[in-house]
């Protein structure tokens, strides 16, 4: 969770909002991976968002693996 809150005496009653969410396992060479983001914020504009992610990590070698991932 983090939240900032704007600076001035004005605006001091708006606030940005964000939680973060994440996980992997990790099944052998393979580790697939997901998370989540929430956002509800009024310092900059008006903003919600709802941000989702999967992803999947190959582990070729000790010292090479390969990435993917979708948002």
């Amino acid at each position: 969770y983090d939240e900032y809150q704007a600076s001035t005496a004005a605006s001091r009653d708006r606030r940005d909002r964000r939680v973060a969410l994440g996980a992997s396992y990790a099944f052998g060479a393979v580790s697939p991976y997901a998370g989540y983001r929430w956002l509800n914020g009024d310092v900059g504009g008006e903003v919600r968002s709802n941000l989702y992610w999967l992803g999947l990590r190959y582990k070729a070698t000790p010292a090479l693996s390969f990435s993917g991932a979708a948002y």
